[in-house]
């Protein structure tokens, strides 16, 4: 039986590949920072793709007409602003805006997918 190797994060493969590459260690460094730049930059969308993932699953069936994605994402929108009045005014959870912004942001980003754009 061979051993599985644990998995390699995104920062220790973008080390490991700079290694291999640039062999200046200013500009090795110099790439590092970008890279650990960039992947922190693309990091943040990781919630949005996990909601996208977690709402394909529990709802499969997304519908082909644009005006009724629009409604779902509308709806989602609705929500964002109902989390953001409950905040302002009955002193709601921030974390409940976040979450709401999320999901729309999912359901924007499952429209998208519908042109191409994934």
């Amino acid at each position: 039986m061979t051993e599985q190797k644990p998995e390699m994060t995104k920062e220790e493969f973008a080390d490991k590949w700079a290694e291999y590459t640039f062999k200046e260690p200013d500009m090795l460094s110099d790439l590092r920072s970008v890279i650990r730049g960039e992947l922190k930059e693309f990091q943040k969308y990781d919630v949005i793709d996990a909601e996208l993932q977690r709402a394909k699953e529990i709802h499969p069936n997304w519908p082909d007409d644009l005006y009724v994605q629009l409604a779902v994402m509308q709806e989602e929108a609705g929500e964002v602003a109902k989390a953001i009045l409950d905040y302002s005014f009955h002193k709601g959870p921030v974390e409940d805006i976040k979450k709401e912004l999320i999901q729309t942001a999912a359901m924007c980003m499952r429209m998208l997918e519908g042109f191409g754009i994934e």
